[in-house]
């Protein structure tokens, strides 16, 4: 009997041991920080990784919105460097240019970079400002990225962003803050991490969930939207104030030292000359200021200030 007692104690003990080594292979799985390799891999909502079946769509869409500068997405690298990752599912490029059609040049330069079959081309019936925030059915992941066709990122900085947006699902998180003021209107443009701010623009890479281009789009802000319009402006502004306030602050992505624009900044080359743009057009600070106080005016004041930011990522 003492023998028969001796061995069940020692299965007992031998259960206990592998239950709890399969609770630490668990845990290790679902709670270390995804690697640069996405084989198999996703992120959650919560930040964690799982395992996805095969041919599982990836977790980013990126969109860019381009009107008769065709030199500028020749040119830029965003579509060398970012687009062909595996962490991008597709480009989204949206031709907002109704009187005219995309030129052969350009299918002609995504096929020599290898990423014709991951860049959709869209063409909306009348050219708006907000058809940039339009949750498009060519868009097959949660999360999107979008930025200037005249910006560029290096991939570091767009994947530090892209794990911070995954840990953050249901916030803005981008690399350009700017400082809001309601009374009297004021557009503040932070220099440094560390400084304060409440707001960041999508023009040099803005990481948001597509619930928001669904509420961007939504009869709600029917009369704002169509204040972009006449204005010819402010479309990240109102992204913004669209945003819920329980989801605010924003999160932004710079070095701990340096210039905040180390990640992502506008680019130029012999091909792309960037004096062109809504942001040197005449009157172009007015406008801001106006809409500003518009959007206060209509939607209340959901802009939280904040002065957090992250430079790095477990793997970065």
């Amino acid at each position: 009997m003492p023998i028969l007692w001796g061995h069940l104690r020692a299965l007992m003990m031998a259960i206990i041991v592998l239950a709890a080594l399969s609770l630490v292979v668990v845990l290790y799985v679902t709670d270390r920080p995804a690697s640069n390799s996405w084989r198999g891999r996703s992120w959650v909502s919560n930040g964690t990784v799982r395992a996805l079946s095969k041919g599982a769509p990836v977790p980013i869409t990126i969109v860019m919105m381009t009107y008769r500068r065709v030199e500028a997405l020749l040119a830029n690298p965003v579509f060398r460097d970012i687009v062909p990752l595996r962490e991008v599912d597709r480009a989204i490029l949206v031709w907002n240019d109704a009187a005219s059609d995309p030129p052969p040049a350009l299918t002609q330069h995504f096929q020599s970079l290898g990423i014709a079959d991951k860049v959709v081309i869209i063409r909306p019936k009348r050219n708006s400002l907000n058809n940039r925030y339009v949750p498009y059915d060519a868009i097959r992941t949660s999360t999107v990225f979008t930025i200037d066709d005249d910006f560029q990122v290096d991939v570091t900085g767009f994947r530090i962003g892209l794990f911070w947006a995954m840990r953050h699902p249901t916030r803005l998180v981008g690399f350009y803050p700017r400082r809001l003021r309601r009374d009297p209107p004021t557009y503040e443009f932070p220099s440094r991490a560390g400084d304060s701010y409440n707001a960041l623009l999508p023009g040099g890479g803005l990481f948001m969930p597509v619930r928001f281009l669904h509420a961007y789009s939504s009869a709600t802000y029917d009369a704002q939207r169509t204040f972009v319009d006449d204005v010819g402006n402010c479309e990240d502004i109102l992204l913004q104030f669209v945003v819920p306030p329980g989801m605010h602050p924003p999160l932004l992505i710079a070095p701990t030292s340096g210039r905040l624009d180390s990640f992502t900044r506008p680019f130029t080359s012999d091909e792309y000359d960037r004096r062109t743009g809504i942001s040197r057009a005449p009157g172009h600070p007015q406008k801001r200021l106006r809409c500003i106080e518009r959007f206060a005016n209509d939607l209340g004041w959901p802009l939280v200030e904040s002065t957090a930011f992250q430079s790095r990522s477990p793997t970065h």
